[in-house]
């Protein structure tokens, strides 16, 4: 797998995240505790959407890679 195939299956990561986070918040109205959930995973998101950040700017300087 090639840092860009990483980078683009984490943005995909990301975007389930942060649907699952915006469910949870909206279910947070039943119970807190899943809304407190739903905004720390959306926390998490943001995470992973700067290592996909990191590794897309590592994969452009390094033009030549090959697959692993």
């Amino acid at each position: 797998m090639t840092k860009q195939q990483i980078a683009h299956k984490l943005r995909l990561l990301q975007d389930d995240m942060l649907e699952i986070a915006t469910a949870m918040d909206f279910y947070g109205g039943f119970n807190p505790l899943y809304s407190q959930h739903g905004r720390e995973l959306s926390g998490a998101a943001g995470l992973v959407a700067e290592w996909a950040d990191e590794i897309e700017a590592e994969a452009h300087d390094e033009p030549n890679q090959t697959t692993a």
